[in-house]
């Protein structure tokens, strides 16, 4: 008890801080407390186990990323965001897990806007491996530009957002990526038939959007919206490309389960050698 005591004082404190602001006068404060925290250990009861100084150690690490993106003086802290909506972070190892992440992305995003994109999304309950593979595959497909592995350019970085980072690579972007490959290769093809059938490709419907592939020039490549390809819906995203999304789920369902465990999308992201759906 006298260790549980001042820990449960200690996140309650912090909790108020982000509840505060919008909690509306006619509800008891006590009430909005208890249920601020009542959420936060729900989702990680773990937290309940960490040392106070261990979690005094990580907001203070919080703090100072916040005075690092000058977000100004707010009580609703990158600390106590991370506790409301993703504790599970604070049970994170700071020196292996926490501070490469942010290092990791603050080169992707910059200092000035770490700590609003970091609590938009929670990344930092992800994987270092899950989220320079998502980054890696934005690279590929020409979303933005990593130079190397020690560096990266920031110009187009915010062209991903964190819940783009946070999209699931094997669900979700492969399976559409391959799939558009797939459709724009079946269009060309069809192009080319009507070319040497009519001797006139007008008839033919123009692709909106060109993905980069042996066939494309680069001046050529038009990169569908980067909105459809990562945050929208299955049928939002086969609505707004028109396509079809009977063909595009019985594609997910076929292909996602397999590509997870092919070495060929390490291959991709190492040579840019094209992923062969036929034979994974």
């Amino acid at each position: 008890d006298g260790n549980l005591r001042p820990k449960m004082q200690l996140l309650t404190n912090v909790l108020e801080k982000g509840t505060k602001q919008g909690s509306s006068s006619s509800i008891d404060d006590s009430d909005v407390k208890k249920t601020a925290l009542r959420k936060s250990i729900l989702k990680h009861p773990q937290i309940l186990s960490l040392s106070t100084s261990n979690i005094c150690t990580k907001m203070d690490y919080f703090d100072d990323i916040d005075v690092k993106s000058n977000t100004g003086k707010s009580d609703n802290t990158l600390a106590v965001r991370l506790l409301a909506t993703a504790p599970s972070v604070y049970s994170l190892s700071l020196a292996e897990n926490i501070i490469p992440k942010v290092d990791y992305l603050a080169a992707l995003w910059g200092w000035s806007s770490l700590s609003n994109k970091l609590c938009e999304c929670p990344l930092l309950t992800l994987s270092m491996d899950n989220i320079q593979q998502t980054l890696s595959f934005y690279n590929m497909t020409g979303y933005i530009d990593l130079p190397n592995k020690e560096g990266m350019t920031t110009e187009n970085a915010g062209n991903v957002r964190s819940r783009y980072i946070a999209t699931s690579l094997y669900n979700r972007l492969l399976p559409r990526w391959n799939f558009l490959l797939k459709e724009q290769e079946r269009k060309e093809h069809l192009l080319g038939v009507l070319a040497v059938k009519t001797d006139d490709t007008s008839r033919a419907e123009a692709t909106k959007y060109h993905l980069p592939s042996s066939k494309t020039p680069r001046d050529k490549v038009l990169l569908p919206p980067i909105h459809l390809l990562a945050g929208a819906s299955d049928e939002v995203f086969c609505r707004q490309l028109n396509l079809s999304l009977s063909e595009y789920t019985a594609f997910k369902e076929e292909a996602a389960p397999r590509l997870k465990f092919n070495s060929q999308f390490e291959l991709w992201l190492k040579t840019g050698r094209p992923i062969d759906m036929i034979t994974l």
